[in-house]
C-alpha cells in the first residue's frame, strides 16, 4: 500500500478557486495529496436531502487533483458550539443549519445521518482514502461525547462504513484542547488504544505545532525539546504498535506577508517535521487557500494573485516530504542491482569468449 505523501488542506476556499496550474506546482514541489474538506451541514440538509451542486463542484476538483498526479482525500467536518456544552439540556440536533457533533455521537438519528452522508460522499467521489471526521483539536463542547466517539461509537461507525468502502480510513481524534491533556498534541493516542475489529485505519491527529507559537508571527520557539518529546508520546505509542498516524491539519505557521518568518519559528517547524518523519507520520498542511480576503496568516499562499507559496515555510516542509513505497518516477534505487546484474552477465560472457579462444 502506498503511504499518503504530505500535502495540503483546501481550507476555507471555494472548490472553483483551485486550478490545474496551482495543483501542478504543488506536485512539482514534491507534495502528493490534497485533503478536500466538506462541512456536513453544507452538503446534507436537515431533511436528509443533499446539495447536489456542491457535490458536483467537489467532483470537478477531485478529478482535477487526480489529473495532476496528486492523491485526493475526502474529508468531512462537523460543527460544534463551545458555549453549548451540555447535551442533557436539550442541545440535540441542528444549530444554525448545521448538525452538531454531540448529536451525531450521542443519538441514533445523528449517527445514521452521519453514515448516510458518507454513503453519499463515497458514491459521488469513489475515493481510495477518506478522513472520517475532521475534528482535529479545538476546545469545545465535545468532551462529554469523547469516550463514546473513541470507543464504541467509533468502532461501530468505521465497521459499518467498511460495508460499502474498502479503502483507507483516517479516524481523527476529536478533542485535544482540554486541560487534562496538558497541551500534549497526541495525548488522546496516549489514553485510548487502537480499534480491535477494523482494518486499514490510519489514526489522525490535528495540529502538531503549539498554538501560542504558530498563531503569533512574533512568537519565538524556546527550543523546548522535552515538550516536543511529550507532544509525540501518543504518536510514538501507536508507531510502536505498528499503527499508521497522520496529521490532518498540520501547522500552519503564521507569518507577515513579505517578511521572512523568525528563524526560531522555522527551526520549530523543522523540528516538528523531522519528528513526524521519524515516526512515519504524514500530514496535510493547514492550509493552502487560493481564495480569500487575505494572504499570509496560516495560509501558505503568500500572494493570492500569483498563487506563490511562502518560500521559507515551503523550503522547510519540503525537507521531510514522504515518498510512497515502491518505485516512483525518478526513483533510482533499482539501478544499482540492474547494473550489477549486467556486470555479472558481462563477466560470464567475457570468460566464455576467452575460454573458447583458448580451446
Amino acid at each position: 500500500m502506498k503511504k499518503m505523501k504530505c500535502g495540503f488542506v483546501t481550507q476555507r476556499s471555494s472548490y472553483d478557486a483551485w486550478t490545474p496550474e496551482l495543483l501542478g506546482r504543488i506536485k512539482s514541489y514534491g507534495f502528493g495529496s490534497i485533503l478536500i474538506e466538506h462541512w456536513m451541514g453544507r452538503i446534507q440538509n436537515q431533511d436528509g436531502s443533499y446539495n447536489e451542486a456542491k457535490l458536483a463542484n467537489g467532483l470537478k476538483l477531485f478529478k482535477m487533483v487526480k489529473a495532476a498526479g496528486l492523491e485526493p482525500v475526502i474529508d468531512l467536518r462537523v460543527h460544534y458550539y463551545p458555549d453549548m456544552r451540555n447535551y442533557e439540556t436539550g442541545y440535540t440536533t441542528w444549530t444554525d443549519g448545521n448538525p452538531q457533533a454531540e448529536w451525531i455521537v450521542l443519538t441514533d438519528e445523528g449517527k445514521e445521518k452521519f453514515i448516510d452522508c458518507w454513503k453519499k460522499l463515497i458514491a459521488n467521489y469513489k475515493p481510495s482514502k477518506i478522513s472520517l471526521w475532521h475534528f482535529p483539536g479545538h476546545n469545545g463542547g465535545f468532551a462529554n461525547a469523547r469516550d463514546a466517539y473513541m470507543t464504541s461509537w467509533g468502532e461501530e461507525v468505521v465497521s459499518r462504513i467498511r460495508e460499502f468502502f474498502k479503502g483507507e480510513i483516517i479516524f481523527t481524534l476529536p478533542y485535544q484542547g482540554s486541560s487534562e491533556s496538558r497541551g500534549r498534541k497526541s495525548y488522546y493516542l496516549e489514553i485510548y488504544d487502537p480499534f480491535t475489529n477494523v482494518e486499514n485505519v490510519t489514526y489522525g491527529v490535528g495540529h502538531m505545532l503549539d498554538w501560542d507559537i504558530v498563531s503569533n508571527p512574533s512568537a519565538e520557539w524556546n527550543n523546548d525539546l522535552l515538550k516536543l518529546e511529550n507532544d509525540f508520546a501518543g504518536i510514538k505509542k501507536y508507531h510502536d504498535l505498528g499503527e499508521k498516524v497522520a496529521s490532518i491539519e498540520f501547522g500552519g505557521l503564521e507569518y507577515n506577508v513579505g517578511e521572512k518568518p523568525l528563524q526560531s519559528r522555522l527551526d520549530y517547524l523543522r523540528a516538528v517535521s523531522e519528528k513526524m518523519k521519524s515516526y512515519n507520520t504524514t500530514y496535510t498542511y493547514h492550509c493552502c487557500r487560493p481564495q480569500g480576503s487575505y494572504a499570509g496568516r496560516d495560509n501558505i499562499i503568500e500572494n493570492l494573485t500569483t498563487k506563490a507559496l511562502q518560500p521559507d515555510i515551503l523550503g522547510v516542509l519540503r525537507e521531510n516530504i514522504f515518498e510512497p513505497s515502491g518505485a516512483v518516477e525518478g526513483d533510482n534505487r533499482f539501478l544499482l542491482p540492474l547494473f550489477l546484474l549486467f556486470m555479472f552477465f558481462g563477466i560470464v560472457l567475457m570468460f566464455g569468449s576467452t575460454s573458447g579462444r583458448q580451446s
